[in-house]
């Protein structure tokens, strides 16, 4: 490694690549620091070694949807709430609200406990992106008590008439839906998710 990085701090090229492939296919990170070239990766390693405060001036000062995304997420890592949330509303204000930045949006309306915002915005990771297992058990967790039920309820019946909840959510998604739908007025759906649950009985009969 140290033959390829003198040759790399010469300016070849090819030797910096692959001084940078023997560094990351060892794992050496503070290796891989001395020959990358590319900032973003700069502050990613910075960041896997613990320089938090390094890394978060490194990817704010790229100013870009991939920079401000590592910014939420080491300062979400680090517990600080208002760095998380200025990184966001950056990618927000940039139109890259994407299905990872919704969930980041998600966990800090959780630790901010605005739970009906957090509810709100899984219901609508969901209807936007699709019902991944990981986004049907974050909508689980915000909504379980009830919170964002207006707003959860519809997408919830949708999980369960479409047969669209993963297997191991079904009945969870069926109770939270009921409940949602109680709480919000819904007397049509709560009505429905009971008779829905009677056709599961049957079925595992």
């Amino acid at each position: 490694f140290a033959i390829l990085l003198q040759g790399a701090a010469g300016g070849d090229r090819s030797l910096r690549e692959a001084a940078y492939a023997l560094a990351a296919g060892e794992g050496l990170v503070e290796a891989q620091l001395d020959v990358v070239d590319d900032d973003l990766a700069k502050a990613g390693l910075l960041a896997l070694l613990g320089k938090s405060n390094a890394a978060l001036a490194l990817a704010r000062n790229l100013d870009s949807s991939a920079g401000w995304l590592l910014v939420a997420e080491v300062a979400a890592l680090e517990g600080d709430i208002d760095a998380e949330a200025d990184a966001l509303d950056k990618l927000g204000s940039a139109g890259a609200v994407d299905a990872q930045t919704l969930a980041l949006l998600v966990g800090l309306d959780r630790r901010r406990g605005r739970l009906d915002d957090a509810a709100s915005r899984a219901a609508d990771l969901i209807e936007r992106f699709g019902a991944s297992p990981e986004r049907v058990q974050l909508l689980l967790e915000v909504a379980g008590g009830g919170a964002g039920a207006a707003k959860t309820a519809p997408v919830l019946r949708a999980l369960v008439e479409s047969d669209a909840a993963p297997t191991p959510f079904r009945e969870r998604v069926l109770d939270v839906w009921e409940a949602a739908a109680h709480l919000s007025g819904a007397v049509a759906d709560v009505r429905a998710a009971r008779l829905r649950r009677c056709r599961f009985k049957d079925e595992d009969e």
